[in-house]
């Protein structure tokens, strides 16, 4: 017969191991409730001898559990506590018998032999030597039963967003396994912000790209005089270096976003970065007849991410000439005030769904 010791007293604790070596059950003691629930989890016990008093988690707390996993291990309770009430709340819990401190050992063995011939269960066992809790055999079992739920976590990767089973109230496993549920959480965010980058990428790219084909197509339309030609080659080697810049401000973004804070150390010129961006989008505005006008352009410099300031009015603009109504204008504005420096890109069109905006909460 295997019995599970349920005491945080040292002292009874080994009390009780010493008295069943007398008729040579196996013990296994464990000296808190959660200790307890992670032991019946692994191991089939034929008895569990339960001190009610127990820290934290006290013997009730553990028969109720147990019994809600729908364990049926015979409970015999030790306790100091005798009154009606208190023996009526113990049965009621799932507790199988009673038995009051001080107790002689005589009897102790006696009840548990009682509910051993209740339960079905042989009254004597033997082989194996005396021993306390077998923590290494305790945290195998306990390991081979998260392996498997890493297994199973496994099997659910095609599936980010599937999660593992957990119990109620949850052991010891079940605590892990919501680990492992954390690890697939994570994963399917990490997953979310490949797809938004790579999304963002293609986006980005394409902008320039449109610009390059904007340009060369007005180009050719029809003749035009040699300083029309040099200007629009001028703004389609702009955007070649600008594909360039953006593959290295994605990249930034990207550190941004792994929680990397960029340097915002650059002296930015605004006015410079309004002329420059709002002159990079012309041909792209063209030819969705939209025409870009300064409205508000000073000598301004601001300290922050002179990449990233410029992704972000370049982002303002293709929005605007996404979205904003055609043969309305687009303008753009560039000036510091007193405490904070401002870039602005006004025109008038639909409102973009909801859906086109991310939250950063």
């Amino acid at each position: 017969m295997r019995v599970l010791v349920v005491e945080d007293e040292v002292e009874i604790a080994d009390l009780l191991t010493r008295a069943r070596g007398e008729v040579s059950w196996a013990c296994d003691v464990a000296g808190t409730g959660a200790a307890a629930l992670e032991a019946l989890a692994v191991t089939e016990y034929d008895v569990v001898v339960l001190d009610l008093g127990l820290p934290n988690m006290d013997g009730l707390a553990v028969c109720r559990t147990w019994r809600s996993r729908r364990g049926c291990t015979p409970m015999l309770a030790l306790t100091a506590r005798t009154a009606l009430d208190d023996r009526v709340t113990g049965l009621d819990a799932g507790v199988d018998d009673y038995l009051p401190t001080p107790f002689a050992i005589e009897e102790l063995l006696a009840r548990l032999r009682a509910l051993l011939l209740r339960s079905g269960a042989p009254a004597t066992y033997s082989p194996t030597p005396s021993h306390r809790m077998p923590v290494s055999r305790l945290r195998l079992q306990l390991a081979a039963r998260f392996a498997v739920a890493v297994l199973a976590a496994v099997a659910v990767v095609d599936d980010l967003n599937r999660r593992l089973p957990v119990r109620a109230p949850p052991d010891e496993i079940d605590r892990l396994t919501e680990r492992v549920n954390g690890l697939l959480a994570s994963l399917a965010e990490a997953r979310d912000r490949n797809r938004t980058f790579l999304a963002r990428a293609a986006h980005q790219i394409k902008t320039p790209l449109t610009v390059v084909r904007g340009e060369s197509t007005l180009g050719l339309e029809r003749p035009r005089d040699n300083d029309t030609y040099r200007a629009a080659l001028e703004r389609i080697q702009r955007a070649a270096d600008q594909m360039v810049r953006r593959v290295d401000d994605l990249f930034l973004l990207a550190q941004a976003e792994a929680g990397d804070r960029p340097p915002m150390q650059d002296a930015v010129e605004l006015d410079g970065l309004a002329l420059e961006c709002t002159d990079l989008m012309r041909g792209r505005a063209q030819q969705t007849r939209h025409s870009l006008e300064l409205e508000r352009v000073e000598g301004a410099v601001a300290r922050g991410n002179e990449p990233l300031l410029r992704e972000a009015l370049l982002e303002l603009l293709e929005n605007a000439v996404r979205y904003g109504e055609a043969a309305r204008p687009i303008r753009v504005a560039a000036y510091a005030g007193h405490e904070h420096a401002t870039l602005a890109v006004t025109s008038a069109g639909r409102r973009c769904p909801a859906t086109h905006f991310r939250s950063n909460e």
